[in-house]
């Protein structure tokens, strides 16, 4: 090849040495111009091994009608040759302290960090932006788009402007308690003079607040003759709160609203819990804790069986996506922000420890909560129960669409358990 090659190499080809060639006379009349590089297959481990090969050349500007890079496996140790009309005009062998089998290494191991630094960081992403669609308190506005629902608020029939009206014709007590982790919680309270000690609490939906409960309030008011009481949950209406525990750190606040009736009816107080919706999932979440014997009954209307169960249900009818990563990712992200797991709010558990009977009420033409939910909650509640299917009801409007039939099983359950 016109050069050397013991002058490159030590016995174990260890230390690493560089000649070169070069011929500064280059001109346009050089027509064949290639670039070659020669490697050795045969390196072992004793060879410390050219991880790079580095020539240039520097010469007047000159036309070379063709240029061409070629690799060519040799035994031989590593040179890197410019050739100018098939004669060689430079040779070139440079070496590192690094084999090339661990620049490959090295090369695939930051191709895969920055593989999973860009999915985590789209994963965070989607957490975040999960977190402030769903958990964070703000307006809903993808209420709106969701065709089974009605806006203003969320949930609500016909019977919302029947229960405003309600609701506007009496004077409500505001009343305040604070909540275990020191939030003010706000609510309404309207005594009866008929009451005898019953009061009904009753828990809202998603995005809604207490005032929004007049239909059902009026049931149990104007019906039965109860006292009512209708709290806005952390993150809604008066109360404070920067996100949506969607019925989890709700069943601990309703302890607390469950103690200021105790404190204002004393201790042969009789209590209800009814909620429609979130505000199901919530009676139904407070049912599995530690409840004083005054606590007789719960009503729980088209609540849902668990919150990760029901986001999962909405992310892939909304987006079309699945459940993991997305619903897991934005577990995490309510955890750090909100304080708990999508997994640990679970009507489904707490249903099972229940000892209060419970009433479960659901339209079969539900798509917002889907109806099975209902089947799922009742086969695992272990107190005594029953069930209203309503049926054609959407979610959140079993009143609307069968008034006479909500009105008389809600009556004759809790009646059964309450006693005048």
């Amino acid at each position: 090849m016109g050069f050397h090659s013991e002058q490159l190499q030590t016995s174990r080809n260890k230390g690493i040495s560089a000649v070169v060639f070069a011929n500064p006379g280059w001109t346009s009349r050089n027509k064949g111009t290639s670039a070659v590089v020669f490697a050795n297959p045969g390196w072992t481990s004793r060879n410390k091994g050219i991880s790079a090969v580095v020539f240039a050349a520097v010469a007047r500007p000159v036309s070379w009608p063709r240029l061409s890079l070629h690799f060519q496996l040799l035994p031989e140790p590593c040179y890197t040759m410019l050739k100018i009309g098939g004669r060689v005009r430079l040779a070139l062998k440079v070496g590192f302290h690094y084999a090339g089998r661990k620049v490959i290494l090295f090369m695939w191991s930051v191709i895969i960090l920055a593989v999973v630094i860009i999915i985590a960081g789209g994963l965070t992403y989607a957490g975040f932006f999960f977190y402030g669609i769903a958990i964070k308190r703000a307006p809903k506005e993808f209420l709106a788009k969701t065709p089974d629902l009605k806006v203003d608020p969320p949930v609500a029939g016909p019977s919302w402007g029947e229960g405003a009206d309600w609701v506007s014709r009496h004077s409500f007590r505001k009343i305040e308690i604070t909540s275990d982790d020191g939030l003010t919680l706000r609510g309404y309270y309207l005594p009866s003079a008929r009451a005898g000690g019953r009061t009904a609490i009753i828990a809202h939906g998603y995005s809604g607040k207490g005032k929004d409960m007049g239909a059902c309030a009026k049931i149990y008011y104007e019906t039965m003759g109860y006292n009512v009481l209708l709290p806005d949950a952390r993150g809604h209406g008066d109360s404070k709160g920067d996100y949506i525990g969607f019925g989890w750190p709700e069943r601990l606040d309703y302890l607390r609203w469950i103690e200021y009736i105790l404190a204002e009816s004393g201790p042969e107080a009789r209590i209800v819990l009814h909620g429609v919706s979130m505000g199901g999932a919530t009676v139904m979440m407070t049912s599995g804790e530690e409840l004083p014997p005054q606590v007789k009954a719960i009503v729980a209307d088209c609540g849902y069986t668990s919150v990760k169960a029901q986001l999962s249900y909405q992310l892939w009818r909304m987006y079309h996506l699945p459940s993991f990563p997305f619903v897991h990712m934005a577990s995490l992200i309510t955890r750090i922000k909100a304080g708990y797991f999508f997994g640990e709010a679970s009507a489904l558990k707490q249903v099972r420890k229940a000892r209060v009977p419970i009433l479960f009420i659901h339209g079969d033409a539900d798509k917002f909560v889907p109806f099975y939910m209902m089947d799922e909650l009742y086969q695992a509640c272990s107190s005594p129960k029953d069930k209203l299917v309503i049926h054609g009801a959407g979610h959140g409007v079993a009143y609307d669409t069968d008034k006479a039939a909500y009105v008389g099983k809600v009556t004759d359950f809790v009646t059964r358990y309450v006693q005048i």
